[in-house]
């Protein structure tokens, strides 16, 4: 009888240890759960900016797009001003053409005052 409470008092040792370990077993579940569930909603997190970040770069895109049109389209009309000699020489400024397309301009007479200069600037502004 003393060899099978000996027995009986190994298994309910084993049986207490055992579910000391089974309610740790638990709890670390437990905290395992909570730390993949931070990161799923780190990730869920990452995954929600990802369409804001793709909408501000689409928005510098079409800003820097329509920048060099409008740089584009500024540079061309700059670099289209014709000039015509005759236009100038009838409203009195001397035009005299040179290769490669260069025309040098004077207001006649070639002594001026400051309201000549600001006439023939007018001309010129008024021929664009």
């Amino acid at each position: 009888m003393k060899s099978l409470y000996i027995i009986l008092g190994i298994v309910l040792l084993v049986v207490l240890i055992g579910g000391c370990g089974y309610n740790k077993m638990n709890q670390m579940r437990g905290d395992v759960d909570e730390k993949w569930a931070d990161v799923q909603s780190s990730y869920q997190r990452r995954s929600d900016l990802i369409p804001n970040l793709v909408a501000t770069v689409k928005g510098a895109a079409n800003f820097e797009t329509n920048t060099l049109t409008q740089v584009i389209n500024a540079r061309a009309k700059a670099t289209s001003i014709n000039v015509n000699a005759a236009d100038l020489t009838e409203k009195g400024v001397v035009a005299d053409w040179r290769e490669p397309d260069v025309i040098r301009i004077a207001p006649v007479p070639l002594y001026n005052t400051f309201e000549d200069c600001y006439t023939f600037y007018k001309i010129l502004s008024d021929i664009k």
